[in-house]
């Protein structure tokens, strides 16, 4: 653990971690990630859409000094908090604002989604953690993210994804449950709730989302279904992801 008491943020911020108990979420994150991802102590990870800092948190306690995390986002208030609270008492620990297009954290950014490259070199990290990031996204803009993973993912690295999956299994599921977010239009192989802002919530179709991921070399290793389609007893509200960068 960390030699000083790393804090948390006031419920101000609470756009920055989805709201709910931070801490909770933060502990439950790191469950998610050493059970399903296999993260080891000692590490590199990257943090995509890192908010207010909630995997880093639970990360505080489990990286060794060997390991290290890197968390970026598109909305400054969350990284702000992060390298004013959290930098000064975790020295592996790095945060940073990129000035990238989104929707719904974003829209005055000069750069797209589409275009963005990650600021790191290639090989870099062994666990790429998104979360609720791939829901925010339209294909385009998933496509070059996945490709950018690929690339900053050292051979054997893992992805960690939460996405809303469309599949047979669950069509049958909504017929007779109502889903949360409800995605009212499709567009080809993926779904909005709302039209309007379509960037708010989007599902993809899973057999889209597979092929878009073997395209980058990247093999899906375990997916665990959530519970945002009327699933009982799933560990996660979004569907959790994991895919596999192949040895070189």
């Amino acid at each position: 653990m960390p030699a000083t008491p790393v804090p948390v943020p006031p419920p101000d911020l609470s756009i920055c971690f989805g709201g709910g108990d931070y801490a909770d979420s933060a502990r439950m994150l790191l469950d998610f990630f050493i059970r399903h991802a296999d993260l080891k102590p000692h590490e590199r990870v990257l943090d995509v859409g890192c908010g207010a800092g909630r995997a880093a948190w639970g990360l505080a306690g489990y990286l060794s000094p060997r390991g290290s995390y890197c968390g970026f986002d598109t909305f400054p208030a969350g990284v702000d908090w992060c390298r004013e609270n959290l930098a000064p008492v975790l020295p592996n620990f790095e945060f940073r604002t990129v000035d990238v297009f989104s929707g719904v954290y974003n829209p005055y950014a000069h750069v797209t989604a589409e275009a963005f490259r990650f600021p790191y070199a290639d090989a870099s990290f062994d666990l790429v953690a998104l979360v609720s990031v791939f829901t925010h996204m339209l294909p385009a803009d998933m496509a070059n993210y996945l490709a950018e993973i690929a690339r900053v993912l050292a051979p054997g690295g893992r992805m960690f994804a939460t996405y809303y999956l469309m599949n047979d299994q669950v069509r049958g599921l909504l017929a007779t449950h109502a889903s949360n977010p409800d995605f009212t239009r499709r567009y080809g192989g993926f779904w909005v709730a709302d039209p309007a802002s379509r960037e708010d919530a989007v599902a993809y179709e899973e057999r889209l989302v597979r092929a878009m991921l073997a395209r980058e070399g990247l093999a899906v290793a375990r997916l665990v279904p959530g519970r945002w389609c009327g699933r009982d007893g799933g560990e996660n509200g979004q569907d959790m992801l994991v895919a596999v960068k192949g040895q070189a």
